[in-house]
């Protein structure tokens, strides 16, 4: 195991640090980063609290550091994603720290699991509170050892205050912490019910915000559409997710934690202490799921990965001390398998919200408008283009040539049969179409008077199919088609008050079809989080718990 000396261990954090500068600064961000953004961004830090709250588990702390770094570094990406960044090294630090207080006989090995796990690494370079939120479940653990040696005053104050601010981060953290409660138990009774009396000071802290926002948080899970549904798929799907690369990363990294758990040679006492740290969150994670009806996501139980990742390698290290090439092999498996997802995650072509509200607003140009489907996503590009809000198109379209439409890859396909009735109802025929960081954006010009329209099938899958409520196309003998809402009653002259010259398409054809060609280059891979498949899978918004 000669990788694993200080100096390719050192030279590796070093390519880490490095990978994390390079990802903050070039992805994109995704959709629960710009959710966030909406609230820190704003100069008023009591925005950033009041837009947490409004989100289901949202608590203001990871949001109020957020804030503090944009308006320390400016409003980019990488000032965003810098906090995540520092947690997930700092992270790493106090992972060592703890492998050397429970005596791990290869603790490079775990920090390297760690650091290439596909879960964390993605957590390190979003602009969320997820890695944070981990930092302190780390430090209440790493306090929680040293009182299981000698407590003192100084070890419960700080026990206390890391336990607030993991709360305060992410609710969700709390259960890891709960987990310290029946570890001590076996050990020491009289200091795991002083833990668990500091655990109630904490959760008595939290009380007021949990109080103020829990009616907001209720109603913003109403209101998701996804709920709680526990099904054999969900255990399934933990087992997948819970490295974050699938079965070819989970199952050797739950393979070696298994031996390691079980003849590993750890400390009974430090064995049930990863045990519960391990086992006793996801328990507690369904039930406060089930509690608030809310969808399960492999995010809630980040914080066992620690665990996992010690374990692990000292099953890697037993496996290799009894079969020297089984063991190399076994890890070797673990370490490529994380390796590919990772490479294949950095180089999926997903969500660039700032590459769509760029090509939107160019192909708005002074004469078009445009129209989000649905119309809550409209901030979601007016972040990066404020002037889109100028560009909007108004409820009524009677006096509107040209038409941008857009669709999300979160628009339902109600909401675009809904923005697709609108249009074609109001006489605008599609001419062009493109996709912008996952975003469909359409040109739309009105129909001139006298000609006829394509029929439904010529317009699209969604026109094909538009569902009950659509406007039926019927074309007769006549020399123009005939629009009726009533199959009983088909006029056979249709009233076109006014006649329309043919518009000027020349600024959105630019802007589209410089699109296509960077399309053409650079052809786009999945969009991530597309999948309408959202129960069991880790895609749902992460501004909620």
């Amino acid at each position: 195991m000669s990788l694993f000396r200080p100096g390719p261990v050192a030279l590796m954090v070093l390519a880490y640090c490095a990978l994390l500068v390079a990802l903050m600064t070039r992805t994109p961000l995704w959709l629960d980063e710009v959710l966030q953004l909406l609230g820190t961004s704003t100069p008023d830090p009591q925005q950033a609290v009041a837009w947490a709250a409004r989100n289901a588990g949202g608590v203001p702390l990871g949001y109020l550091v957020q804030w503090g770094s944009l308006r320390l570094l400016g409003d980019t990406s990488l000032a965003a994603r810098l906090p995540s960044a520092l947690a997930a090294l700092l992270s790493a630090f106090l992972l060592m720290r703890i492998c050397r207080l429970i005596a791990l006989p290869r603790p490079s090995i775990a920090l390297i699991l760690f650091l290439i796990l596909p879960l964390q690494l993605r957590y390190a370079v979003e602009a969320r509170p997820y890695s944070l939120a981990l930092l302190f479940t780390l430090c209440a653990t790493e306090l929680a050892l040293h009182l299981r040696r000698q407590p003192r005053v100084l070890y419960f104050a700080l026990y206390l205050a890391a336990a607030i601010s993991a709360l305060y981060t992410q609710p969700y953290s709390g259960f890891l912490l709960a987990a310290h409660v029946p570890w001590l138990l076996r050990e020491k009774r009289a200091l795991a019910w002083k833990l668990a009396a500091a655990l109630a000071l904490a959760l008595a802290a939290f009380a007021p915000w949990y109080l103020h926002a829990r009616p907001l948080w209720l109603e913003a899970v109403q209101t998701s559409g996804v709920h709680f549904q526990l099904e054999p798929a969900t255990f399934l799907m933990a087992f997948r997710e819970i490295s974050g690369g699938g079965y070819a990363v989970s199952i050797p990294l739950i393979t070696l934690a298994l031996v390691g758990a079980l003849r590993g040679n750890l400390t009974t006492g430090n064995r049930w202490m990863l045990a519960c740290t391990a086992l006793v969150p996801p328990v507690l994670v369904l039930a406060a799921d089930a509690w608030f009806g809310y969808f399960f996501a492999i995010r809630q139980i980040i914080f066992i990965l620690p665990a996992l990742v010690i374990l692990a390698a000292e099953g890697a290290r037993l496996l290799s001390a009894q079969n020297r090439q089984l063991g190399t092999a076994a890890l070797a498996a673990l370490l490529l398998a994380a390796t590919a997802h990772n490479y294949r995650h950095i180089r999926t072509k997903g969500e660039n919200w700032a590459l769509a509200a760029s090509v939107l607003q160019l192909a708005t140009g002074s004469q078009a408008c445009a129209v989000i489907a649905p119309k809550a996503h409209l901030n979601l590009y007016t972040h990066f283009q404020p002037g889109l809000l100028q560009r909007t198109c108004p409820t009524d379209l009677t006096r509107q040539s040209v038409v941008i439409a857009a669709t999300s890859p979160y628009t339902t396909p109600s909401e675009a049969r809904d923005l697709w009735r609108q249009l074609y109802g109001a006489g605008f025929e599609r001419s062009y179409r493109t996709h912008a960081g996952g975003t469909s954006i359409y040109v739309l010009r009105r129909q001139a008077a006298g000609t006829l329209s394509r029929s439904p099938t010529e317009r699209g899958p969604l026109a094909a199919n538009p569902g009950p409520f659509t406007v039926p196309l019927r074309t007769f003998t006549t020399s123009r088609p005939i629009l009726t809402s009533e199959a009983n009653h088909v006029p056979q002259t249709l009233a076109v008050p006014y006649s329309l010259p043919r518009p000027d398409l020349a600024p959105a054809r630019r802007a589209v079809d410089g699109q296509r060609r960077d399309n053409l280059r650079n052809p786009p891979g999945p969009v991530k989080g597309s999948s309408r498949r959202r129960q069991g899978r880790d895609l749902q918004p992460d501004h909620r718990l």
